[in-house]
C-alpha cells in the first residue's frame, strides 16, 4: 500500500511504488536494479554468498555483471521515488477519470435503449393519444425527423437459439446487426 525502496537476495536495490486510487490496487511501478554504493569486492561476496544456493547462477557471469550494476546516490533514489510517486498519482487519477466516464457513457447507453423500446413501443401501439409522448421520446433519442417504418423482430425462444447455450443479450444483438 506503500512506496518500498528495498535491496533483493541480489544484493541490488528496487523501489515498488503501488497505483492506488480510493484504496483499490490498480498497479505496481517498479524501477530499480542498482547499487547505492560503488561495486567492490566485499560487496561481491556478499552477492555471492546471497546467491550461493542457487546452482543455476554462473558466478563469472555474476562477477562480470556486477561490476556493471549502475550506482545511485541516495538522493537519485529519492528523486526517482518522488518521481515514480508523482506519475502513480497521475495514473491513478487518469484511471478514475476513464472509470467515470465508462460508467457514464455505459448509463446513457442504458437509458437511450430504455427509450428505444418505449418508442417502439408506442409507436407499435398506434395509439393516437401517445402522439405526444412519442414526440417527446424523438426528441430525447435526437431523430432529426419522426421515423415512418418501424421494424419488428421476434427472436426465438431461449431454448430454439443454441440450446439454452447462448445468452438471450448475444442473440438480441446478433438480430440486431442482422
Amino acid at each position: 500500500g506503500r512506496t518500498q525502496v528495498y535491496t533483493y537476495h541480489a544484493g541490488l536495490v528496487d523501489i515498488a511504488v503501488p497505483v492506488i486510487h480510493e484504496g483499490q490496487y490498480l498497479a505496481t511501478l517498479l524501477c530499480g536494479q542498482m547499487l547505492k554504493t560503488p561495486p567492490d569486492s566485499a560487496g561481491f561476496d556478499q552477492v555471492r554468498g546471497r546467491v550461493s544456493g542457487l546452482v543455476y547462477i554462473d558466478v563469472r557471469k555474476l562477477e562480470q555483471a556486477y561490476w556493471q550494476v549502475p550506482v545511485f546516490s541516495e538522493e537519485d533514489v529519492e528523486n526517482c521515488v518522488r518521481v515514480l510517486e508523482a506519475f502513480a498519482d497521475y495514473l491513478a487519477t487518469s484511471w478514475a477519470r476513464v472509470f467515470r466516464l465508462v460508467n457514464e457513457q455505459q448509463q446513457k447507453l442504458r437509458e437511450s435503449q430504455l427509450l428505444r423500446k418505449e418508442f417502439a413501443h408506442l409507436a407499435l401501439a398506434g395509439n393516437p393519444a401517445d402522439g405526444p409522448a412519442l414526440m417527446e421520446l424523438v426528441r430525447r433519442l435526437g431523430f432529426r425527423r419522426t421515423p415512418n417504418r418501424v421494424f419488428v423482430v421476434q427472436l426465438e425462444q431461449e431454448n430454439e437459439f443454441g440450446g439454452g447455450h447462448a445468452p438471450f443479450d448475444l442473440a438480441f444483438t446478433a438480430a440486431l446487426n442482422a
